[in-house]
């Protein structure tokens, strides 16, 4: 294992960079509860998306995923059904 030679900072943010490994969106699956996300930001958001499901679930059609509520975007700008998808 190679060792720091220099107290220069890393940076990791952006999965194909240097040290892009360490990155929320380096993908790498995992299985949580018996569902897989493709990286650490798929799972952050699915659990984000929880917070909210109940209030944008009834503005939704029936059996919408948590996980297709964090790809459409709508939980980071939505706090209420007054827009429509």
């Amino acid at each position: 294992m190679a060792t720091a030679t220099t107290n220069q900072p890393v940076y990791f943010y952006g999965r194909d960079k240097d040290h892009g490994y360490l990155s929320q969106m380096f993908m790498s699956a995992f299985v949580v509860d018996g569902v897989t996300y493709p990286s650490a930001e798929h799972f952050f958001q699915a659990a984000k998306a929880r917070q909210f499901e109940d209030e944008v679930r009834s503005c939704l059609p029936p059996k919408t995923s948590v996980f297709d509520l964090t790809m459409l975007g709508y939980i980071a700008s939505h706090t209420s059904c007054s827009k429509p998808l």
